[in-house]
């Protein structure tokens, strides 16, 4: 049995009039990429770009989701010494020139990762581990981040708010520490159709400010605990997708401990058999849906 894991990003895009905002910002992505011949650095000599996302049909009610890959692949520092493993000895590129000869369209050590976007819920549901491949969700966060950032691809939008989906329920693990002392509630500004109407006085707040975000922090009195009411706990579930929750207080032994959403991702884990006649693509699709139904 093989095995895929799945990890997911909530993205708030505004102005958001509709869900169709996040296909034509992939779209756009990928174009871009591809016409300039442009990657995004992620980490050390590693560099990524994705592909043009098409349409596919959903099974389930979320409307239908667009899929596509990100390619991660080595740059390679042609104008660097090269090393003589014979010798031991270095080589200057002029020394080897002859010898080595590498197409200028070329990159090595591919490594593909799927990717879908979900409009309607906003998520972009991707994989992390697939055979031999793998990768973290914050160098696929990274990726998005710095490619949002782009002029020509941001244009039109004010802001591309982008959060890891934490591990299920872990918001309230940390709303319901034993000795809660400290509550930092992180909230970007999150897309208008995620709210209700205690969070639509939050938003309205952070227009008013002209704010992309906003901080709530609490500490107990000296020898008390904190007691987060239904209101914050609605805020902090928000912000769970929509920034961070971060806690410190005490466990039932009296140990401190620190939580946040941050330090714990989402992941699903997937096995499948490879002989089964089914194509990978619609794999992934498959199990991309199965992780939003189960958010």
């Amino acid at each position: 049995m093989k095995r895929m894991t799945l990890s997911a990003i909530n993205i708030a895009i505004h102005p958001h009039p509709t869900p169709e905002v996040y296909e034509r910002i992939f779209k756009r992505s990928a174009i871009f990429l591809k016409n300039k011949k442009q990657a995004i650095h992620v980490r050390g000599d590693q560099f990524a770009t994705l592909t043009y996302p098409l349409r596919v049909k959903s099974a389930n009610s979320e409307g239908d989701a667009f899929a596509g890959e990100i390619l991660k692949f080595t740059e390679i520092k042609l104008d660097g010494d090269w090393l003589d493993l014979s010798t031991l000895e270095s080589k200057a590129p002029e020394d080897i020139k002859d010898s080595v000869s590498i197409p200028e369209e070329l990159r090595p050590n591919l490594h593909r990762f799927s990717y879908a976007i979900f409009p309607e819920v906003h998520k972009i549901v991707f994989q992390t581990e697939i055979g031999q491949s793998k990768t973290s969700p914050n160098i696929i966060l990274h990726f998005f981040e710095k490619l949002f950032e782009i002029k020509e691809i941001k244009e039109g939008f004010d802001s591309v708010n982008l959060t890891i989906v934490p591990e299920k329920n872990k918001v309230e693990e940390i709303l319901n520490i034993y000795q809660l002392k400290k509550l930092k509630i992180t909230l970007t500004k999150p897309n208008p159709d995620e709210l209700d109407d205690i969070d639509i006085e939050f938003e309205k707040h952070l227009n008013e400010e002209n704010a992309d975000y906003y901080i709530q922090e609490y500490s107990s009195k000296k020898e008390e605990q904190l007691t987060p009411s239904k209101r914050t706990r609605a805020i902090a579930k928000l912000a769970s997708i929509n920034g961070e929750v971060w806690g410190k207080g005490k466990d039932r032994e009296g140990k401190v401990i620190t939580e946040t959403t941050k330090s714990h991702n989402m992941q699903k884990k997937f096995r499948y058999d490879e002989k089964e006649k089914e194509l990978p693509y619609t794999r992934f699709v498959r199990f991309a849906q199965d992780a939003i139904d189960d958010l």
